[in-house]
């Protein structure tokens, strides 16, 4: 018994947690010229695919990040 209500303490306390976990979206950025900056212009946007085999710091993955942003 005494692990049942311990695991449901557990399962409660992860919901509780998750519920009052900030969004990506809303972490305070800077910029490259130390303006504050924000992801929610881009919530639920797709601004480009790539391949699964493609890495973060692919070329073609920052000239993609570059070109949102200097649209903005």
């Amino acid at each position: 018994m005494k692990i049942i209500a311990f695991l449901l303490s557990l399962i409660v306390s992860q919901v509780v947690l998750a519920q009052n976990k900030a969004s990506h979206y809303e972490i305070p950025l800077k910029d490259i010229n130390d303006k504050d900056a924000s992801l929610k212009a881009y919530k639920g946007k797709v601004l480009k695919r790539f391949e699964s085999q493609v890495k973060p710091d692919a070329p073609e993955v920052v000239e993609a990040i570059e070109a949102a942003l200097a649209t903005k």
